[in-house]
């Protein structure tokens, strides 16, 4: 009996051995094929825009060619899904949101994935604004302004919003919470609908993402306000933040994007995508071509952006049992 569990002792041994040869060694020459980076929305959009810049320069320091994806659907969720059951193994990764991490386990009861347990944070990539735009026919031309204007005229503003649970639509909802005012709320499938429909005065408030949101306000069609990150944008730097509004000291909503992993990639491909995201945001060219598109640039270790989603989720799950913003 001694011998038999010496010799499964033994063999336990020598497969963790060859376990950790073969990871290792997958390791040390990955990437050794292309890799698929699942973007989970459609083609053409701000967030595809961005995860193509990031699939070509961190394609440049892996030295390997990252193509793009789209698998829409669901808020996010396709994509999402398809990534959590793929094979661990560094070659199918997840250009994600704080949509699919943040709000969409509040949205839908059934989630097929755990936004919390089945990834692997890597590295972040960007963080957007959104720019309040009004219609040109509101007859206000400051947040404070729209706030007095909304108060003394109950039920004549709505808002377009790109539906349940996006984080844009959430911008407007605690804009609202907190100036205590009333605006509709209209759901639209694709901005650039919204865009059109703020343009001909049928919506009078649009939280658009910055990068449209910029080459809306240059057509002088419509009226900037605001926008909604904590600090002002470089490209839009005469526009305040709500922030800086009597009673918002503490607003701050933004768009995030990065890169995660299926749950079980062998620590070091993790690193190895970690590094080269880390090199690839160091670059001035880089950073320059981010601030021309209107958003900035984030770089963290795996740990502090699992720290970072971690805090952004818990903010949103508090701002929903305060009823701050709704699901509705």
């Amino acid at each position: 009996m001694k011998r038999l569990m010496a010799v499964v002792a033994c063999s336990f041994l020598a497969i963790s051995i060859l376990l950790a040869f073969d990871t290792s060694s997958r390791a040390e020459t990955y990437p050794s094929k292309p890799v698929r980076l699942i973007v989970p929305v459609a083609a053409g959009g701000a967030t595809d825009i961005l995860a193509r810049l990031m699939a070509q320069k961190l394609g440049e320091e892996l030295s390997t060619n990252i193509v793009v994806e789209n698998r829409p659907g669901a808020g996010g969720n396709v994509g999402s899904i398809a990534v959590a059951r793929a094979t661990p193994d560094g070659y199918t990764l997840l250009f994600g949101h704080n949509g699919i991490f943040c709000i969409n386990s509040h949205l839908y009861k059934d989630l097929a994935y755990d936004p919390a347990t089945d990834f692997v944070p890597v590295a972040p990539f960007a963080e957007a604004a959104y720019v309040l735009l009004v219609s040109k026919n509101v007859p206000a031309n400051s947040v404070d302004e729209l706030i007095a204007y909304a108060k003394a005229n109950p039920g004549k503003l709505n808002a377009g919003s790109n539906g349940i649970g996006s984080v844009q639509k959430f911008a407007g909802e605690l804009f609202s919470s907190i100036a205590d005012i009333k605006i509709a709320q209209i759901h639209y499938n694709s901005p650039p609908t919204a865009e059109k429909d703020l343009l001909a005065g049928t919506i009078q408030i649009y939280f658009n993402n910055i990068l449209p949101g910029t080459a809306l306000l240059k057509s002088g069609n419509v009226k900037g306000l605001a926008v909604t990150s904590a600090t002002r944008s470089s490209v839009l730097p005469d526009l305040p933040t709500i922030a800086e509004h009597k009673g918002f000291e503490s607003y701050a909503v933004t768009g995030w994007f990065g890169l995660f992993a299926p749950k079980g990639t062998p620590q070091p491909i993790v690193d190895r995508l970690a590094d080269a995201a880390a090199k690839m945001a160091a670059k001035d060219e880089l950073k320059d071509r981010m601030s021309s598109l209107a958003v900035h640039l984030i770089s963290k270790t795996p740990q502090q952006y699992a720290a970072f989603i971690k805090d952004d989720a818990a903010r949103w799950s508090r701002l929903l049992k305060e009823g701050a913003v709704s699901l509705r």
